[in-house]
């Protein structure tokens, strides 16, 4: 099969079916999993590649059918680059996190995770639509962006949850662009990603940006209709908390037919409306608010009556719709909420009024339900015009807009409104004489020349009329209507006009008599339109009256005096101007806010026009009311004065006015009677200039004029008064020179660029910063300046070239002074940590930037870090210098640092100053995951200026003669540093999931191997000079080998060959001290979790082979080679002891305590085998740890036993504190664990053991130290182990032998047999199980045959457990013949290191009758390491023989065995008082057998003649077994006079049977007694 390469645009692919591989050429693949193509076949059908994610990759061949290929792109060009999917990052996010979640969520479900499970589950679905949604391409930017915001929230959420790294995010909601970044700026989004999750759930900071909210709302589905009758629904919002009405009304009106008609020109019937202008209070509200709806009739005054006609307004019913449930409604999502509420009747219609309060409070009756009304509802935020876009499909241009009753929380300049509302509350009339009556409100606007307008609007989507009905309450002579109209009088005639209001009171019939009038005028006779409130309209001469209130929402009408004065400006005379422009800020705040625009034309107006006094007075009236807007309280209208400055404002010629006012105020700043007003004409200097820049822009665009320069002069000289005025020492102008300072900066950073030319703005910025010297010491304006400083830093104005190098040498020169008089450190090093920022955001521009901060900043950054490391002070701003430094190190290039770097003595102690600032930050690295972006980050700047240093220093150091002398700490300093980063925690890439590696890797590549190439290039350029690092660096290497990356250990491991070779070469004992330094090292690193079986790998490819083509003699590699193995063997115990103590295996349970202490038990040996004594003892210290933990009492006693052997009686000299001995002498340790060993071994039972401890310790008392109270104690507890031997039973324990089988096992068991001492009571069934339990899925052999190579190497478990037997050493008290049983037994089955075990098999053709003449014994027998006990429960079986044992010799050994077990059991039995079951069952046994034909089968088999002529040889063993017999028969007798002296009786009986077959046993065996006897 042909193969072509893949392109790198379609070299990525997702796996959308899943693919089992069928042989080792193929790849096995799973749905969902991303694939990198490398070649595709050129027939079709083939891909090959590999799973994409971190390394080892195993590249095979898959169907292309079974992968969805994706666009892709090719990121960090050259060693680092990586390919990815060409799709929006937060759709790649999300694929990412899906991914990384899915296996937490598998082990969640695994684990019954629960409520967390549920929820993950719910939100990776939710993430899943959403992503769909975004690479649909449908949206649009400014629905995309609260979707990326929900995406962001979501995913910031689970990674909480799951304890996953956190993901700093920029303002677009995406993950922040690591390289396109500064270090300052994405320390800085650390900082507030931290403070946000500390801060979850609490207050957050009040933004100073209003956006309005209002509510869209479509009528669905209405069935409260009134049959045969209009029908008017009118819909509001109402705050019941509160208690009042929200909005004005929204009117449905349905025919008799109950369909709905248009209420509008246009002839459309209106369903939707939006409810407009809800303030925040609205919002948060919410869940106290409803959609009312009053259902109005209109039709006859008596619905039941035939008789009553007319077309009146009745009450009919209300409903109430809950919106608590749009409360919960983002704002931006675009779902609509379906909501319901029926419809009650009223139960008396003067409450109509308050119906809705009796609905919403639930006081009405369920069962007198008149119908529903359904509605959709969301709300939305934001401007008017932008919802119209949008929402198209909610919001068109017939869509009705539903005022707010007041006025919005932010109007914009230019927007219009001029409505008065008008709410009929409530009556007061007289009743007549039959009953009350039914009153009826007419309302008409009315002009003084009687014409009637029409301004009515009884809803807002009504047009208007020329007059309003209100309904009537039936027979009622104190109804409450509570009707809000608008009226709509044009401006140019309210003064002109006034509310009529006529009372009718009607009939059932349908006239209307009686009529009354009264009237309100809008407008009071000075202007102004009257207050809003209540107001009671009395009605001619009686006691009848009417209320109503009102409300004006205007931009036009004012109910000020003083405003509206200002306003009429030009129909004023000079001194009401004047007192007019002096009264502009005794007007409230909001109404300035709201006539923004006509107040700030009229002042402009008035400063153009006046040039005296009112001028003057005009200025500082804006002056006044800029500094308004500044006040927190009014913050959201800034958005609409910049609109103002922009769209609306007209002066054109006011901007030299404005600039002469300000200069003025300057120059004459120590004035007292200027100052006051100079501080808020600083304070509004922004908005001043910003105004200043319009004006001579309008004044450009009307004259057409082209040229700037005596503008742009103006400008300057305005600026260098500004200098000017910061010179005056009077300490009275301090504030306002500091507010000067702060707007200055604000000015130059958003606004002065766009009309002076940079160069010259540079030029007078530095006066302005000379104006404030460096020179003088703790200056008043030193901290204003330094953050002005920082100001322009932040500019646009900085990015300029021709600008940016003049003010940088300032202010680096700047900083640089007052970074070593450590005036105002913080605000210095926000000013550097600016700069450095900055640089690093153009030094791909231009590096001349990055050389001037290393010659005049470099330098005192560096010792400012350095001392302040080292005295532990200013911590809190040595992050922000940090972070600097780091920003400046990002920007630099090689050569940059070639001015600093040389042989002098100053640039050393720099280097290493640096590299001891980059151990420092490595080292002190936030382990927090929020900070890991930033960490890995820093990790990467420090391996890039690594190598540049790196580079630099050797190009100044070669063919220097004082290279060793000077350069060698520096280079271990070098060296040092790149052996930490390479182990920096952050960079350890196997520990971190597969998302976040190839996000690492995508970023920056694997930073070690970069630092590891480094390295292996500083060690070659040392070439002649490598002798002198051959003893300092191997740490640094082993330490770096270590990590578990095979690229890093690849290029580290063949260096070992080197300092291997330059060891041996340097003098006699360089190996010893170079394999001591090494094995110290990997003790510590591989304990602490470096190193992997990969690293043992290499030793034996890279380090053997090495030496074996290195020119040394064959004693040299002899040597280098035996180094070279013990390393390894040390290595692979090391990593396996790191595994089983790092959790691999339950260390709690028996099993995990038994590998503990074997892998402890190794390393000793090991150590012990190579003379490290200290090494060795430690891992004893372990092991006597391990076994109490383990309650394995004898073989803690030997383990106590043989660290005191360590330790010497006569000694004196201190040692440390362990275990739980404290620190004491030699002499007083070794007495110590004397006493433990003997405590431990009673515990254990081995009392001869302790006994010979006490004799020890005892001995040593009486002769040297006549401690003879000691010696007491010690022999009291010698007596009672005595004792105990004699009178307490102990049960023989068990030896089993365990083979470890399979290449499953840990090395250090792997192939190889143990014997076990068993527990008490233990037999092969119970210990199986125990050593089964230990490792779960291995498999029991059935056989004890040798096992196979197939077996040996396969990678299962194989366990072959048997029981052996102990081989009794011999001992003369186990040989005598009257010894207490108790004592022989000890010594039959204690200090033994051989044992044996067989297995019977019949050899030649089988005796069915008697099976004794071919019955064979295939005996095996094991010699062990050590004696059991000992320190270990077990040991290793080291020597194995097998031989075959005869039938006669088999007849011979069980015989010999039967009789000394009768022998002891007879002998345990004299005393009277135990029980005698034992020797029963004993003495049945025997002779039941031999009667039954035990004794006539040894005969028949052996005890024939033609038996001896055809085995001569056996003739000695066939009269040994003869002999034994015999004996058995003594034995027997002695034991049934025992029986029968012991037996109770009720066992009498059963004595009596034994006897009677005794007497037929002994018949039988009188003849072969006889011819023993003969013999």
């Amino acid at each position: 099969m042909a193969w072509r390469p893949t392109a790198p645009s379609s070299a990525l692919g997702v796996a959308v079916y899943s693919f089992s591989a069928r042989n080792e050429r193929e790849l096995s693949i799973d749905v969902g999993e991303e694939v990198r193509i490398i070649e595709e076949s050129t027939c079709g059908g083939w891909y090959r590649g590999f799973i994409y994610g971190p390394a080892p990759r195993r590249v095979g061949i898959f169907p292309s059918t079974y992968v969805h290929r994706t666009p892709c792109v090719t990121v960090n060009r050259g060693k680092k680059s990586i390919t990815v999917q060409k799709e929006d990052a937060i759709a790649l996010e999300v694929a990412s996190v899906l991914r990384e979640w899915m296996t937490q969520w598998k082990e969640l479900y695994v684990n019954l995770g629960g409520p967390v499970m549920l929820a993950l589950r719910a939100t990776m679905v939710q993430l899943i639509k959403w992503r769909r949604d975004i690479l649909l391409g449908s949206l649009r930017s400014d629905q995309l962006l609260p979707i990326k915001s929900k995406i962001a929230s979501k995913i910031d959420w689970g990674n909480k949850e799951l304890n996953l790294f956190p993901v700093i995010r920029n303002e677009q909601h995406d993950e922040v662009d690591v390289k396109n970044t500064s270090v300052v700026d994405l320390y800085q989004m650390c900082v507030n990603h931290t403070m946000k999750q500390s801060n979850a759930g609490g207050m957050t900071e009040p933004s100073t940006s209003t956006q309005l909210n209002h509510i869209y709302c479509e009528i669905e589905e209405i069935s409260c209709l009134v049959q045969g009758e209009d029908t008017d629904l009118l819909f509001s919002l109402y705050d019941s908390k509160r208690q009042i009405y929200l909005s004005e009304r929204f009117l449905m009106r349905c025919n008799k037919s109950g369909n709905p008609v248009s209420m509008a020109s246009t002839g459309v019937v209106e369903r939707q409306c939006v409810f407009t202008d809800l303030d925040k209070e609205d919002i948060a509200n919410l869940q106290d608010c409803y959609l009312v709806c009053h259902v109005v009739r209109c039709g006859r005054m008596d619905l039941n009556s035939k008789k009553s006609n007319g077309m009146f307004r009745r009450p009919s019913g209300c409903a109430a719709i809950p919106l608590q449930s749009l409360k919960t409604l983002n704002a931006s999502d675009s779902t609509l909420r379906h909501v319901t509420a029926h419809c009650f009747p009223f139960a008396e219609e003067k409450d109509f009024s308050s119906l809705h309060e009796q609905v919403i409070k639930k006081l009405v009756k369920t069962t007198d339900r008149s119908g529903t009304i359904s509605a959709a509802m969301r709300t939305m935020q934001g401007d008017l015009s932008t919802l119209r876009e949008q929402y198209v499909n909610l919001i068109d241009r017939n869509t009705c807009l539903v005022r707010k009753l007041g006025i919005a929380e932010i109007v914009k300049p230019g927007e219009f409104r001029n409505d008065f509302f008008l709410t009929i509350e409530k009556g007061d009339f007289e009743k007549s004489s039959k009953s009350p009556p039914n009153v009826e409100i007419l309302v008409q606007v009315v002009k003084s020349d009687g014409k009637i307008l029409k301004a009515i609007c009884a809803a807002a989507n009504q047009d208007p009329i020329d007059e309003f009905r209100c309904f009537i309450i039936y027979h009622c002579a104190n109804p409450r209507w509570h009707e809000t109209i608008r009226l709509a009088i044009p401006v140019n005639v309210i003064n002109d006009v006034q509310v009529r209001f006529t009372i009718h009171h009607c009939s059932s019939s349908g006239s209307c008599t009686d009529q009354k009038v009264v009237h309100l005028k809008p407008v009071l006779q000075n202007g102004t339109t009257i207050q809003d409130g209540t107001y009671t309209l009395s009605i001619d001469s009686t006691r009848e009256a009417l209320v109503c209130s009102t409300r004006v929402c205007s931009t036009k009408l004012t109910q000020d005096i003083n405003l509206l004065g200002l306003l009429r400006w030009r129909l004023l005379k000079k001194p009401e101007l004047v007192y007019a422009l002096k009264n502009v800020l005794l007007v409230n705040g909001k109404d300035i806010c709201l006539f923004m625009q006509d107040i700030f034309d009229a002042l402009f107006s008035i400063l153009d026009q006046e040039d005296d006094m009112c001028g003057q007075l005009a200025f500082n009236a804006i002056v006044r009311i800029i500094n308004l807007f500044l006040d927190s309280q009014y913050a959201q209208y800034r958005e609409s004065l910049d609109v103002y400055i922009n769209m609306h404002f007209s002066g054109a010629l006011v901007y030299k006015k404005i600039i002469n006012n300000i200069r003025g105020y300057l120059d004459h700043g120590s004035d007292p009677e200027v100052t006051s007003t100079l501080l808020y004409v600083l304070y509004s200097l922004e908005y001043l200039l910003k105004f200043v820049v319009q004006s001579r822009c309008l004044f450009a665009r009307s004259t057409h004029t082209i040229g700037f320069s005596s503008f742009k002069e103006n400008i300057r000289l305005t600026i260098l008064s500004i200098a000017s005025f910061l010179t005056n020492p009077s300490p009275t102008l301090r504030l306002t020179q500091k507010v000067a300072l702060k707007q200055l900066g604000v000015v130059c950073q958003q606004l002065l660029l766009n009309v002076c030319e940079p160069a010259d703005l540079g030029h007078v910025i530095i006066d302005v910063v000379r104006a404030v010297p460096a020179s003088s010491l703790n200056h008043p304006l030193l901290l204003p300046k330094l953050r002005f400083m920082k100001s322009i830093v932040q500019s646009k104005l900085f990015e300029v070239s021709n600008c940016n190098t003049q003010l940088l040498q300032k202010f680096l020169t700047d900083a640089s002074v007052y970074l070593q008089r450590l005036e105002e450190p913080s605000a210095v090093l926000d000013l550097i940590s600016a700069l450095a920022g900055k640089l690093e955001a153009v030094h791909s521009q231009e590096s001349k930037g990055m050389k001037m901060v290393v010659r005049i900043l470099f330098t005192d950054l560096v010792q400012f870090i350095v001392s302040s490391n080292a005295a532990g002070s200013h911590q809190s701003l040595m992050t922000v210098a940090c972070c600097s430094l780091l920003s400046f190190m990002r920007s630099a290039r090689a050569d940059d640092f070639q001015e600093i770097i040389n042989p002098s003595a100053e640039s050393l102690q720099l280097v290493e100053q640096l590299c001891t600032t980059f151990s420092s930050l490595i080292s002190d690295s936030m382990d927090c995951k929020a900070w890991h972006t930033l960490s890995i980050l820093q990790a990467d700047i420090i391996a890039v200026t690594f190598a540049n240093i790196a580079e630099k220093v050797f190009i100044a150091f070669s063919g220097s003669s004082q290279f060793e002398t000077r350069a060698t700490e520096l280079l271990l300093s070098l060296f040092e540093l790149g052996g930490s980063l390479i182990t920096h925690n952050l960079l350890q890439l196997d520990t971190l999931s597969p998302g976040r590696r190839l996000i690492i890797e995508q970023r920056c590549g694997d930073i070690r191997v970069s630092v590891a190439e480094t390295m292996v290039k500083m060690w070659h350029a040392l070439g002649a000079n490598q002798n002198s690092y051959a003893f300092a660096i191997p740490s640094v290497i082993v330490r770096s080998s270590l990590v578990r990356e095979e690229s890093v250990q690849r290029l580290l491991l063949p260096l070992y060959v080197d300092l291997l070779i330059h060891a041996y070469n340097s003098c006699e004992d360089g190996l010893s001290d170079f394999y001591d330094d090494m094995t110290a090292s990997l003790h510590s690193m591989i304990t602490n979790g470096s190193g992997d079986d990969t690293f043992v790998t290499g030793l034996e490819d890279v380090w053997e082979a090495g030496i074996r083509n290195a020119s040394l003699d064959a004693k040299g590699k002899e040597q280098c080679l035996d180094v070279v193995k013990r390393i390894r063997t040390l290595t692979s115990l090391l990593i396996d002891y790191r595994g089983i103590r790092a959790g691999v295996v339950d260390t709690s349970s028996p099993a995990g305590l038994s590998l503990h202490i074997n892998i402890v038990y190794n390393l000793m040996c090991f150590y012990k085998t190579t003379d490290q004594l200290e090494m060795s003892a430690s891992c004893l210290l372990m092991l006597i740890e391990l076994n109490v933990a383990a309650e394995n009492w004898t073989e803690a006693g030997f383990a106590y036993l043989t660290c005191a052997d360590t330790l010497d009686f006569g000694d004196k000299q201190a040692v440390p504190s362990v275990l739980t001995f404290p620190h004491q002498s030699s002499e007083e340790r070794k007495a110590a664990l004397l006493m433990e060993s003997i405590t431990a071994l009673g515990k254990g039972n081995l009392w001869e053991k302790g006994i010979e401890v006490c004799e020890m310790y005892s001995r040593f008392l009486k002769q040297n130290s006549y401690d003879f109270q000691r010696v007491s104690e010690v022999l009291r507890t010698e007596a009672s182990y005595f004792e105990s031997i004699v009178s307490i039973h102990r049960p023989s324990r068990e030896y089993f032998r365990v083979g470890y089988y399979g290449r499953g096992f840990w090395p250090f068991l792997r192939n190889k047999v143990y014997v076990y001492r068993g527990r008490e009571y233990e037999k092969l069934g119970a210990f199986s199980e125990r050593i089964l339990q230990g490792y779960p899925g291995a498999e029991l052999m059935k056989t004890n045959q040798p096992p196979g190579d197939d077996t040996m190497q396969s990678d299962k478990r194989y366990l072959q457990i048997c029981t052996v037997k102990p081989v009794a050493c011999e001992n003369p008290v186990a040989d005598h013949d009257n010894v207490n049983p108790y004592i022989a037994e000890f010594y039959l089955t204690n200090r033994v290191s051989q044992f044996v075990y067989s297995r019977p098999f019949h050899k030649g053709v089988k005796d069915k009758e008697n099976e004794f003449k071919s019955l064979w014994l295939e005996r095996t027998t094991v010699d062990t390491v050590n004696e059991l006990p000992n320190i270990l429960p077990w040991a290793e079986v080291i020597n194995t023989t097998v031989r075959d044992i005869s039938p006669i010799e088999n007849g011979v050994e069980t015989m010999l065995a039967k009789n000394k077990e009768l022998i002891g059991l007879i002998q345990s039995h004299k005393n009277p008082g135990k029980n005698i079951n034992p020797l029963s069952m004993a003495l049945n046994g025997v002779i039941d057998a031999a009667v039954m034909g035990g004794v006539d089968n040894y005969e028949k088999a052996f005890f024939t003649q033609v038996y001896l002529e055809e085995n001569p040889e056996d003739k000695p063993l066939v009269d040994e077994l003869k002999k034994l017999i015999v004996q058995q028969v003594s034995i027997l007798e002695d034991g049934l006079q025992v029986h029968q002296a012991q037996a109770p009786e009720n066992l009498l009986p059963f004595h009596e049977k034994m006897a009677g077959l005794f007497i037929q046993m002994k018949k039988k065996s009188d003849s072969i007694q006889q011819v023993y006897q003969s013999v």
